[in-house]
């Protein structure tokens, strides 16, 4: 009780970093839950899901098995599923589920980070990587413009690292799911480096050009962020002339 958290936080960083994570907080999982005591529940709590083989605890650490040496990634990891044991149910075929468990989990998380004091930047990362680490991603343009600009294109290939070893750590028969994870990846990844307009400063027009059109003020933005909707939904072309147009018919 004398320890700092934020001295706490910085030990179980440098754990967090080790080889074959899951196999050590196993051999030592009394302690690591006397300090993440959101770890416990999921101890023994099995999933009665033909997609998983073992319980959340196991799971979880088969995850961190299959993870990289990766800050965020590690503590998204360690947390992904903590809220699974609140948001389980059966249903008539005797089947377990956990709707809304990335929420709860998210939720946990955060408890945890302002007990340790996580700085913000972190904190925000990890907090995205285990909300968003179910989704069911889009393969159509419009569909990753929207989740890229909601999740960040910054750590979208930690999202798919978590992705992968999540399905790592579930039933044995996971081939054709390894396949697929991999293949939207390389979708997003492409997406991204042919420059998608994802922001304002990406289109093909800016505030100095709505400044010759002779609108001024709170104005500008609100057509800017309009505008960016607008391509990115793919309903307008990022082509000055398309976008003028656009915007004298709308606001003139």
């Amino acid at each position: 009780n004398d320890v700092a958290p934020e001295r706490i936080y910085v030990e179980l960083s440098k754990i967090l970093l080790c080889d074959r994570l899951g196999d050590l907080i196993r051999k030592y999982k009394e302690v690591v839950c006397e300090v993440i005591p959101e770890l416990k529940p999921m101890i023994g709590f099995e999933q009665n899901n033909p997609f998983h083989m073992y319980d959340v605890f196991d799971h979880t650490m088969e995850v961190l098995n299959n993870t990289h040496k990766q800050h965020n990634l590690r503590f998204a990891a360690l947390f992904h599923d903590t809220g699974k044991p609140e948001s389980y149910s059966v249903d008539e075929n005797g089947i377990g589920h956990f709707y809304g468990h990335p929420k709860v989990s998210t939720d946990k998380f955060t408890a945890f980070a302002e007990r340790m004091r996580i700085d913000k930047k972190s904190t925000s990362n990890i907090q995205k990587l285990i909300f968003f680490h179910d989704v069911t991603l889009g393969k159509k343009t419009k569909s990753m413009n929207k989740f890229i600009q909601l999740f960040g294109e910054e750590y979208i290939d930690l999202l798919f690292d978590l992705k992968l070893a999540d399905i790592m750590g579930q039933h044995s028969d996971k081939l054709s799911r390894v396949t697929e994870i991999n293949k939207l990846r390389e979708m997003y990844i492409n997406y991204l480096n042919s420059s998608p307009v994802l922001k304002i400063k990406d289109l093909d027009i800016d505030g100095r050009d709505l400044k010759k059109m002779n609108f001024d003020g709170k104005i500008i933005g609100i057509i800017l962020k309009d505008v960016l909707d607008m391509v990115s939904s793919e309903e307008l072309n990022n082509n000055r002339d398309e976008i003028e147009a656009y915007i004298t018919n709308k606001y003139r």
